[in-house]
């Protein structure tokens, strides 16, 4: 493991692409949103000196996939100020880019039901149940859709936590 954060921007040195993935590495966990967003947005810029645009719009895409899927700091407004930026950037991709856009925001709706259904079986599941053990919640939390569905299709089947287990 090696830590790029001590890096500054002019000590990465190399290709368009290098530069990008160092700074990239380095900004990716960074608590400030708006730093990450400001090397997006330089990432925009030197991957346009590349000679095909397609190449670029393919680099960026790869880019934008990557850092929503590691990092949790974006909001809303800051995707849509990305998505922007992207958009006066890369006219040729601004359809591409708002497919990026509307995929990303599917996957947020997705989470999201994920997280209300986590939710809703864990307070029926404490109405059901005087304790439930913190192993039980956590993976309650970690399971997918599909085990979730059939606990919730089974809830009047599961009288203890042990059936409950079952199901995990």
């Amino acid at each position: 493991m090696y830590d790029l954060s001590t890096y500054s921007d002019q000590d990465i040195k190399g290709v368009a692409q290098l530069q990008i993935l160092f700074s990239l590495l380095r900004d990716i966990y960074t608590k400030n949103p708006e730093e990450l967003k400001q090397t997006i947005f330089k990432a925009m810029e030197a991957l346009r000196a590349l000679e095909k645009e397609e190449t670029a719009i393919a680099y960026v895409e790869t880019l934008l996939r990557y850092v929503f899927s590691a990092s949790d700091a974006f909001t809303k407004h800051d995707i849509r100020d990305i998505v922007k930026t992207l958009e006066k950037t890369y006219p040729k991709g601004s359809e591409r880019m708002k497919t990026i856009a509307d995929v990303l925001k599917e996957e947020g709706r997705e989470e999201g039901r994920g997280e209300g259904m986590v939710n809703m079986l864990l307070t029926i599941l404490s109405e059901k149940f005087t304790h439930i053990p913190e192993s039980l919640q956590e993976k309650i939390k970690m399971s997918d859709e599909q085990t979730l569905q059939t606990i919730a299709v089974n809830l009047d089947d599961i009288q203890t936590a042990k059936d409950l287990n079952k199901y995990l």
